[in-house]
């Protein structure tokens, strides 16, 4: 937290595993035989209210460790993207920092693709966020292509997972609460969609402006963004969200599951859970 105790988060990446994807499905032109070996990012979310009181959000899952845990359609899928290590998976990259899964809160998808629910049984303890639509993919009742496209009905416990509410419509703009008198340190994934600067669809889970639920239809049903506040510069943050179409120029990074490049950098190194990391930067992913 800021000094002046200004809402914010820590954001850690984690790894959690790596596997090979044709370059075609992501850079043009592309050889047709040409792969990269790239990474399935998580990213921890550590949110401190006014009590000084920690909720702790893991943002996708990653790998299955080990591979052959995986339903067998995907696993036959999975063949044609090796190379693949499933290690350090998440719960391996949550140790090296001092963490085990039972100190997750809540886990939130960005979608449920095989290469991001990772093993969920392992947090036992923790709540599932999941965009809406996510429950008919899950039971297999969407008509998806593709062998990717294999959904597990019993992925999830029932009684901890929360799928947000339908996409209606959002007509009145988000105002974060001045939460200085209050203790409360639940998130609330029960509110409706409200539009945000250039963001036509999202939530203010801690409404403070510190974490936003974005609403990011085209991929699957269902698949969300999270745009993480980890700065103290609210006016700054709200500037920049406005211009979110200049995100890189804004001084907004945006960091996708699957950027090796990105996961490659030295100066990237320090920013995995583990290690020494603080800067007063908007993220995106």
């Amino acid at each position: 937290m800021s000094v002046d105790n200004e809402p914010s988060v820590e954001v850690h990446a984690l790894r959690a595993g790596r596997f090979t994807l044709p370059e075609r499905f992501f850079v043009h032109p592309a050889s047709e035989n040409a792969k990269r070996t790239v990474p399935s990012l998580s990213f921890l979310i550590q949110h401190v209210n006014r009590a000084s009181i920690t909720t702790r959000i893991v943002f996708d899952l990653g790998l299955r460790h080990p591979s052959t845990n995986y339903p067998i359609p995907i696993q036959r899928h999975l063949e044609t993207r090796q190379p693949m290590t499933t290690e350090p998976d998440i719960v391996q990259s949550l140790a090296a920092g001092g963490l085990s899964t039972d100190d997750i809160d809540y886990v939130i998808y960005s979608h449920v693709h095989w290469d991001h629910i990772g093993e969920p049984k392992a947090f036992g303890k923790s709540t599932f966020v999941v965009g809406p639509g996510t429950s008919s993919l899950l039971e297999n009742s969407s008509s998806l292509r593709g062998s990717h496209s294999f959904f597990e009905p019993n992925l999830l416990p029932a009684s901890r997972t929360i799928e947000l509410a339908p996409v209606i419509g959002a007509s009145e703009k988000v105002t974060f609460t001045d939460m200085s008198t209050k203790n409360e340190v639940m998130p609330d994934f029960t509110q409706s969609w409200v539009p945000y600067g250039s963001l036509p669809r999202v939530m203010d889970i801690f409404r403070d402006g510190s974490v936003l639920i974005v609403d990011a239809p085209g991929h699957l049903p269902g698949h969300i963004n999270l745009l993480i506040r980890t700065g103290a510069n609210k006016k700054q943050a709200e500037k920049t969200i406005e211009l979110i179409l200049q995100l890189e120029s804004q001084g907004v990074e945006v960091i996708l599951a699957h950027d090796v490049e990105w996961e490659e950098k030295p100066e990237n190194q320090a920013r995995f859970f583990g290690a020494s990391y603080q800067t007063p930067i908007e993220r995106s992913f």
